[in-house]
Formats: structure tokens, sequence, C-alpha cells
């Protein structure tokens, strides 16, 4: 196909998708100001035959393509209204006549559909969805559930975390990995039409919407807890009662296992593990402004309980109990300002399966170097206006963009409610147990069972004891030689 076959099939391409009046008014936006001046160019390049093989009943539309800029999905051309007199179209094209034309915009999909086979073009991006914009509309729906109040509350407030984590391990490994593709200068599209920049700036659009509305949802939970006498506090609110048990509970608990750190010219920022959880200060001094870190413990519990009676619960957020006595870390001195944030690391363990001698210890290796990934997202809970000093300190130390930066209005990693789901026991704002379901048939030799017909079960409606007893008859049965199987994820709790 040469050059102006191209042209031509382009054209045609076009005109199909505006070939009636109706697409026209549900598709274009006219502008009845244009300049009538404009003109159609090298329309002699579109044959007669093709011009009749779009003839409809309604009214015709013929048109060049002007400009074509790849945006995503759609592609966005300038297309020109000639005339619905076919023969005046004929004249048009033969003659090459420049002819004042009425201009509109439209946004069209690209042809789906080879010209000559009739087969589907499967390289065309139209037929695909990101798969990382895809995960984020998943959890997305995961965080729906937060919201939803046919869910009991604490069930809402385990969705919320649920999202959370969900975000931090799409962060780690498919954030990552669209970075370091960035970093190596590779360009090429993904199936559906965007560079790995294109995706990064995808996501964190999207992104920044879902922290916001999980904000929302998690100020909405915590209102909402407290008609259930569950109160988090905002420990400034406190009156002096509470703040009284909330400083206690600091110099006996928290105080002992905190490693406050001076930041300096001699004292070089230390090294942030991945998920790493900080306080960030800065200190007036005569020498000009320091800075001092003081890393949460991860070994603490993020929810403090201050005070319980039989019918009410009080909890303030470790950090907040931290920064209300910041000053006993770091005793005469001035702090200025402080704010606290969360780095994620680069945690994607890459491991070449066919040069590894010992499959094993390369993954001890990767588990190992995740600590010391690039950094890729920074979360920040403070008053970042007033607070740029710190702000920009942390960009230039961990080499961030602006969109890696998510500067949140609740407290950071919102995966520590599952805290809160597993020590509050109330079962009124929690789903009913489930029962799994037991057949009779495992009353009787699973084995003897399994020689007449194969047994699928569904978990976790079904039980999982009888896999359990599989394996532990298996176990003692002096003919086994050996049991194979692969295991994915094993819970916290298992056999």
């Amino acid at each position: 196909m040469d050059n102006h076959d191209r042209y031509n099939q382009d054209l045609l391409d076009i005109l199909k998708s505006v070939k009636n009046k109706i697409a026209l008014k549900k598709n274009l936006n006219y502008n009845d100001g244009e300049n009538n001046s404009d003109y159609i160019f090298n329309i002699d390049y579109l044959k007669e035959d093709d011009v009749n093989s779009v003839k409809n009943n309604s009214e015709k539309y013929y048109a060049k393509k002007e400009s074509v800029k790849n945006h995503s999905k759609l592609n966005k051309v300038k297309v020109k209204y000639i005339s619905s007199n076919i023969d005046t179209q004929k004249n048009i094209i033969n003659e090459n006549i420049k002819k004042p034309i009425n201009n509109f915009n439209i946004k069209f999909k690209i042809k789906n559909e080879d010209s000559e086979t009739g087969n589907k073009n499967l390289k065309n991006p139209n037929l695909y969805i990101n798969r990382e914009l895809s995960w984020l509309e998943f959890n997305r729906r995961v965080l729906e559930e937060s919201g939803d109040d046919s869910n009991p509350l604490l069930e809402r407030m385990k969705f919320l975390a649920i999202f959370n984590s969900n975000l931090d391990e799409f962060f780690m490994i498919r954030v990552a990995g669209l970075k370091q593709r960035v970093s190596a200068n590779i360009t090429e599209p993904s199936p559906d039409g965007l560079s790995p920049h294109e995706q990064l700036v995808e996501i964190y659009k999207k992104t920044k919407t879902l922290v916001e509305n999980a904000g929302l949802q998690y100020k909405t939970i915590v209102n909402q807890l407290k008609e259930h006498n569950i109160f988090i506090h905002d420990i400034k609110s406190l009156d002096e009662c509470l703040k009284y048990e909330a400083n206690k509970y600091f110099e006996k608990y928290i105080m002992p296992v905190l490693t406050p750190l001076g930041i300096d010219a001699t004292h070089p920022f230390p090294h942030i593990v991945n998920l790493g959880f900080n306080i960030l200060i800065e200190i007036n001094s005569s020498d000009g402004a320091k800075l001092g870190l003081v890393p949460i413990p991860k070994n603490m519990s993020r929810f403090i309980e201050i005070y319980k009676e039989e019918n009410e619960r009080h909890y303030v957020l470790l950090e907040d109990i931290i920064i209300e006595n910041i000053e006993r870390l770091f005793p005469k001195q001035k702090i200025n300002k402080s704010i606290t944030f969360r780095l994620t690391r680069d945690a994607d363990i890459r491991i070449q399966e066919d040069e590894a001698d010992d499959l094993l210890a390369e993954i001890e290796k990767g588990l190992k170097e995740r600590r010391f990934g690039k950094a890729v997202r920074l979360e920040i809970n403070g008053d970042v206006n007033n607070n740029k000093y710190l702000l920009e300190f942390l960009k230039d130390e961990y080499d961030l963009e602006d969109m890696d930066i998510y500067n949140m209005n609740t407290p950071l990693n919102l995966t520590d409610l599952w805290y809160l789901y597993d020590n509050i026991d109330n079962p009124d704002l929690k789903y009913k147990p489930h029962i799994p379901y037991l057949s009779s048939i495992f009353d009787i030799d699973l084995f003897s069972t399994l020689k007449f017909k194969d047994i699928v079960l569904f978990l976790p409606y079904d039980s999982f004891e009888p896999i359990i007893d599989f394996l532990n008859t298996a176990a003692d049965d002096p003919d086994v030689l050996a049991i194979k199987m692969v295991l994915y994820r094993t819970g916290k709790i298992h056999q």
C-alpha cells in the first residue's frame, strides 16, 4: 500500500465515523463562528469509488484528516463539512476545488478492523484496558465497601485497612516497575497505548483522588464509632484527665523505646526502611535551623488505649502522643515545626531463575535488598504550607518528584486499623461468624471415597478440615513415599 492509499484509508475511516447527521449532532461541537476562509486541500486523493462506498440515505459528510494527536485511546481530528450533495462532492474531488467549508471538532476511536480481511486489529490500543489503572479501579471497589452502610461498622473499617494495604503493595511492585522503565528511558507503550511516564501520571491522578476519598471515609467511620462509645481522639482535644493518662503512658511505655536522632553536618540523615514511619522536626538553634528525627517503633500498637470502662474505649494515635511530648526528647531545644512521614521503597524482587545457582539464596538476597530499594512514594501528614523546608528536604533526600508525594489530611498507614478490628470485641459491629459446611461424605475413609470419585471443595464455604485430615492420613500411611503441594500465602494461623 503506497502513501496515497494509506492516506485514502485514513480518510475513509473518518468518513465512516461521521457518515450521518445524528452522529454529528451527538459527537461534534459545532463552532458557528469558525473562519469560513478555511479550505479542503488534496481532496482528489479520495477516489470516486471510495465516495460511493460511504453513501447513506441521510446527508453525506466528507472530511479530510487535518491533524492527528495521539491521546490515550482517542485521536483528536479536525473534520470539515463540505456538502450534502453527492454530485457536488464528485466535482470537488475531480477538479480539486478549494471550497469554503464549516468546521467541526470530533473525537473518534481508531478503527478496530483490518480493511482488507475484516479481522480485529489486536494491536489497536482501544481494545485494551491499562493493567495498572484497572488495578486501581479494583482497589476503588474495596474502598467503596468501607462506605457501604449495609456493612457492619468495624467491617467497613477493615475494608479501609485492606484498601491501604493493597495500595502499599501496588506502589512497592507495580509503580516501582514503571519507575524503573522511566529511569531506563524506555518509552515503549503498553498494549493500551500509554508510555510508562504517562501511566505514572494517570496513576498519580487516580491515587490522589482515592486517598482523599479514603480520608473522608476514615473521618466518617471515626464519627460513627462514637455512637458505640468507641473514641479515637485528637490529643489536643483531650480533657485534663485523659491527657494525664496519655502522658503517663508515654513516660512509662513509649519514651524508653524511642531513639531520637539529631541531623546536622556531622550527623547525616539515616537510612529509612521501607514503609518506615517517622516524625521529622525542625529545631531552632543559634547555628541556624537543624533537624531531628524520631523513628516510630513498629513493635508498638499504633492506637493507644489510654482509658477503658465497661462501655467505653478511648484511643489516641501513637505519633500524636510522641509529638505532644517531643520537647522531652530534645531537651533545651526549641522545636519549630514537625511532620510525620512514611516512605515507600521499590520492593520488587527480580530473580533470573535460569541463572540462579541457588534459588532460595537468591530469594533471601532479594528480600534483604528490599530494605534499600529506591524511594517511590512519600506520604506526609502535616501542614505542608508551613513546613515547606521539611518537605523540600525530604524531596531532595530521596530524589522524588511532586507526583511521588501525597499530602494526607488523615493519619498515615491506615492499615493499622486492623488492630482496632481485632481488639474491639463487639459482635454487633462485625459480620456474623461463618461456619464452613462439612459434608457427611468425609465421615468415612477419605482415600476410599477418592477411589470412586473426585471431590471439589469451595473455600471458604466448605470446611478446610478435610484437607488437613487428608494430609495427616497420608503422613501416617506407610505406603506414601512423598507429599508434594503448592503453598500460596499461608495465613498467620496455620498448621
